[in-house]
């Protein structure tokens, strides 16, 4: 079976410290980015050949989130404050002050990104396995906002043939009646391509995986939602979606 490795700061995830999580700001001095993401490089994992999610390793999933919060937090500050100090320093000229400032501003940045794979690590958790639980849990979560959008316009399109028939019932000429058959065949067309989507998309472990994922919906969100708040966006000062 093919093993899922961490490789990379595209992946992010590593692990084993174990024990109580030091300060989250204590913990980002502690261990410099490299070192973070050579030790994840070394973590090995074999999926489950039929795709599912264990109920531990959800929990798990939602105990590096919470740590992974409060790092992200202490690291989109830390940004926000090296930004701004870079900011002065290139508006005041000093190059070499500038230049501090922007490798200090990449390794703020470097521990946001890696927030949770520290996180994964502190705990004590092998890595690779949480890259793999994190594959599953996005997966699922978009999956689910398709189907919604899918069953939305698929209602729409119901009303909307409804509606074709109706007026096709009605045409006063062959000729109208001829618009109408077309414009039904079209929308007939996409329904069926829609179902056949659903259909490809609908496996036994997706279902699964999505069965027990919203039984902690609230709490997942409301992750989500706080460590949305130390987005980049927030970290450089900004509004998210300016």
């Amino acid at each position: 079976m093919k093993k899922f490795a961490v490789l990379g700061l595209g992946v992010l995830l590593a692990g084993c410290f174990g024990s109580e999580p030091k300060d989250a700001e204590e913990a980002l001095e502690d261990k410099g980015v490299l070192d973070v993401l050579q030790e994840a490089g070394e973590d090995e994992y074999d999926p489950p050949a039929d795709g599912k999610l264990t109920r531990d390793q959800v929990a798990m999933y939602l105990e590096v989130k919470k740590r992974e919060r409060d790092l992200a937090k202490v690291a989109a500050e830390k940004l926000k404050e090296t930004g701004q100090e870079l900011k002065d320093a290139e508006e005041e000229g000093a190059s070499f002050s500038a230049a501090l400032k922007g490798l200090g501003a990449l390794r703020d940045l470097t521990n946001f990104v890696t927030a949770d794979i520290r996180a994964a690590q502190e705990l004590g958790h092998n890595t690779a396995e949480y890259s793999w639980v994190k594959q599953q849990v996005l997966e699922a979560g978009l999956a689910t906002w398709s189907q919604n959008v899918r069953q939305q316009t698929g209602a729409n399109l119901e009303t909307a043939l409804q509606q074709m028939k109706d007026a096709r019932d009605k045409a006063p000429n062959e000729e109208m009646r001829k618009f109408y058959d077309q414009q039904i065949e079209n929308y007939e067309k996409v329904m069926a391509e829609q179902k056949q989507q659903d259909e490809e998309e609908d496996t036994e472990a997706l279902r699964h995986n999505q069965e027990l994922l919203s039984e902690f919906g609230g709490e997942l969100k409301l992750l989500e939602d706080e460590i949305k708040k130390y987005g980049l966006a927030g970290a450089f000062g900004q509004e998210e979606g300016k």
